[in-house]
């Protein structure tokens, strides 16, 4: 296939280059993004090792059929109750659903766009199929999901993006929520009034944090300013209020912003509105898009190669 260069018959690499940016993709790893530039700038934290395959190093990966975590992989829904099995050693509960373990297969590639599909496996209780759509225009990056469910009964679905951004001393997010979650080891999942250290109404130098936490009621736009990368960013959602999630460790080259469809929890506190968690029946559709817009700062360094 074009733009593809063979590291294993796995981790082969899928490039894209137009309109200034330029990205690697790995199809048979999660789907995932492994590098993403434009005007030579980092937009995603690249993965230095790709033939490693280890999905939650850098880059973006698609989160289907759900984000975030499930308390132990038990839940319930339409009355019964499901376990699934654990899907990552540094996890005691299950996460990201089964897009990111899962080798997904192109159907289409040009020098603009990718897309690519993956079939639910036996650890999901429902069948289903997913195709994830990744498109460069001029100034963005369009990122797309399509879930439809192949069973005779409604399963659960929530979708998602979980890209890593650079981030340093002076990087800067924005957004703003309704609420916010704590991490899972907190106890009882609940959505709570955000606090001075949660919040991230107002520009917010992302290095005085340390969260793992998810938000409710995001309204679907957050801003991202890389004053040393000379980029500025906008992360926007199709879905409103949508939900978000911020890991800000407490060290390292990155944090990440992940625009979901479905909150953390949601698998808690049921299917309702509030929630995102969507009940697709046999037959529907589920689509959930974001877009990546990307402009270079007006105070933008020359870059020195």
């Amino acid at each position: 296939m074009p733009g593809t260069t063979e590291l294993t018959d796995k981790a082969a690499l899928s490039h894209l280059s137009a309109y200034g940016f330029e990205m690697a993709v790995q199809p048979g790893v999660g789907g995932r993004i492994v590098s993403l530039t434009f005007g030579g700038r980092d937009v995603f934290q690249p993965d230095a090792r790709p033939e490693a395959m280890r999905v939650f190093d850098a880059g973006c990966f698609p989160l289907v059929p759900f984000s975030n975590r499930i308390r132990g992989g038990t839940f319930a829904f339409a009355g019964r109750s499901h376990t699934l099995k654990r899907n990552w050693d540094g996890d005691e509960h299950v996460i990201h659903g089964e897009g990111w373990t899962s080798a997904w297969t192109v159907t289409h590639q040009d020098d603009a766009s990718i897309r690519m599909w993956m079939a639910g496996a036996d650890w999901w209780p429902w069948a289903y199929e997913c195709s994830q759509l990744i498109r460069l225009t001029p100034g963005r990056v369009s990122l797309s999901l399509n879930v439809t469910n192949l069973d005779t009964s409604a399963m659960p679905v929530g979708l998602g993006f979980h890209p890593y951004f650079p981030r340093n001393e002076r990087t800067e997010l924005q957004f703003n929520a309704a609420g916010m979650i704590r991490p899972m080891n907190h106890g009882p999942l609940q959505i709570e009034p955000l606090t001075a250290s949660t919040a991230f109404s107002h520009a917010t130098v992302v290095s005085t944090r340390n969260l793992d936490h998810g938000y409710a009621g995001w309204d679907g736009l957050a801003r991202i300013r890389q004053p040393d990368g000379g980029l500025e960013i906008a992360v926007r959602a199709n879905a409103s209020p949508a939900g978000a999630v911020v890991y800000i460790p407490s060290d390292g080259p990155f944090f990440c912003f992940e625009p979901v469809s479905q909150i953390n929890g949601a698998f808690e506190m049921g299917q309702t509105a509030e929630t995102g968690l969507h009940a697709l029946k046999p037959g529907e559709t589920l689509d959930f898009s974001v877009a990546i817009d990307v402009e270079r700062r007006p105070d933008a360094p020359d870059r020195k190669d």
